[in-house]
């Protein structure tokens, strides 16, 4: 910078200082294009790799009838969980119930094949009354079961547990 007098003026000759701006800026602007760069190429990679490269599970179709009492199930849910004790391992299927009948391809998701947990909750038809409709029919049935890829019906009768 140069103090330059002009006929009593004095202005400052910032020359060398605009210079060395436009070369900050300019670096500046190339070190947030870079940024921006690997930003997007971080989440092109995170949005290409879901599930860290592993191929989708098949799935496969269940239905069948669930019954309480000799009756069929009102309204339920049933969950078939892969049983990672025995090795088996991957997503849930699951199936609402009406009217003691489930279908994993109209109303939930298929399961895997090989070892299963399954889980049956059951509740009243609603009525209209004022009672509790979410009070369950009973406790939560738990049993196992192994699923082939030729099984598509599975049926099964909840016992009746002593109070």
């Amino acid at each position: 910078m140069k103090l330059i007098s002009v006929k009593n003026f004095h202005a400052l000759d910032f020359t060398k200082t605009n210079s060395i701006c436009q070369k900050l800026s300019t670096t500046s602007q190339e070190a947030m294009y870079k940024t921006t760069f690997a930003i997007l190429l971080l989440a092109c990679f995170f949005l290409g790799v879901p599930g860290c490269g592993k191929a989708r599970v098949p799935r496969h179709n269940l239905s069948g009838k669930v019954t309480f009492k000799g009756k069929p199930v009102p309204v339920g849910l049933i969950v078939f969980e892969p049983d990672a004790s025995k090795g088996n391992r991957g997503p849930q299927g699951y199936a609402q119930i009406f009217d003691g009948c489930y279908e994993t391809e109209k109303f939930g998701k298929g399961a895997m094949t090989g070892a299963l947990r399954v889980e049956i909750t059951g509740f009243p038809a609603a009525d209209g009354s004022e009672e509790n409709p979410n009070t369950p029919l009973f406790p939560p049935y738990k049993t196992n079961v192994y699923l082939t890829d030729n099984t598509t019906t599975l049926d099964f009768v909840v016992p009746i547990r002593p109070k």
